[in-house]
C-alpha cells in the first residue's frame, strides 16, 4: 500500500507495520511520564571531564524519555507523530526504531556531556530527525520532484519542522519567533540537530561508498 509504504523501497525489512514504531515510541514516553515517579528518576552527574561514564550514559538515555510536565510531553509527542510517521513510511518500522536508538544514544550522550545542569525530554531526538529529514530531502530531491504527492508531503513536513524550530515557549508557555529560535538557543535541541545531521551524512556517505 503506497499510503503505508514508500513505493521506491525494495527491502523486505523496510516494511511499515501500520506505524507501530511511531506509536510505540510515543507510548514509551507516556508510560515513563505517568508510571515512573520523580523520586525514582536518575539524574546525570555531568562529571565526564576525565573519563567516559557508561552509567551516566544510561541515565542520559533514560532521561530522554522523561518530561517536565504534560505540555512538554504533548508537544514532543505531537512533533514525533509527524516526523516518526514520515520516516517510518519511508524507512520501515525497523528502520525507524534503529534511528530512534542511535539518535537517542548519541544525542543524549553529547548533550549531557556538555550540559551544566539537568534537562530532560524527547525533543533532542525530534531535532535529530528534523536534520535527518532535511538531509534526505536534498539528497533525493530529483526523485521526489517526479511525484507530486511525495513533493507535497515532503514540503509540508519541512514547513512544520520550520514552525517547530521557531517555537520559544519552553515547557510552560506557548509562543513563536519568525526565526528558528528554539534551534539556536536550546543546547539540547541544537546538539540533537547536529547529531542527526552528522550521523545522517555519515550514513549517506557509507551508502554511496558501498555502491
Amino acid at each position: 500500500m503506497s499510503i503505508l509504504n514508500y513505493q521506491k523501497k525494495q527491502r523486505e525489512l523496510g516494511n511499515n507495520f501500520f506505524f507501530i514504531g511511531t506509536i510505540a515510541v510515543i507510548l514509551i514516553n507516556f508510560l515513563c511520564f505517568y508510571c515512573v515517579k520523580e523520586e525514582y528518576s536518575f539524574h546525570p552527574t555531568n562529571n565526564w571531564n576525565n573519563a567516559f561514564d557508561f552509567w551516566n550514559l544510561i541515565v542520559c538515555v533514560y532521561s530522554t524519555f522523561q518530561h517536565s510536565n504534560l505540555q512538554h510531553l504533548l508537544l514532543n509527542s505531537l512533533c514525533f507523530l509527524f516526523v516518526g510517521a514520515y520516516v517510518e513510511r519511508k524507512q520501515g518500522t525497523i528502520g525507524l526504531l534503529f534511528l530512534v536508538a542511535i539518535f537517542t544514544i548519541f544525542g543524549a550522550g553529547l548533550t549531557y556531556a556538555n550540559h551544566s545542569g539537568y534537562s530532560r525530554g524527547f525533543s533532542g531526538v525530534n531535532f535529530a530527525f528534523y536534520a535527518y529529514i532535511i538531509v534526505n530531502f536534498f539528497f533525493s530531491i530529483k526523485e521526489i520532484k517526479k511525484n507530486k504527492i511525495e513533493l507535497i508531503i515532503s514540503i509540508t513536513l519541512l514547513v512544520l519542522i520550520y514552525i517547530a524550530c521557531c517555537f520559544c515557549g519552553g515547557t510552560e508557555t506557548f509562543s513563536f519567533k519568525i526565526y528558528p529560535y528554539d534551534l539556536i538557543y536550546n543546547l539540547g535541541h541544537y546538539t540533537g540537530f547536529l547529531t542527526g545531521l552528522l550521523l545522517t551524512l555519515v550514513m549517506k556517505f557509507c551508502k554511496i561508498k558501498s555502491k
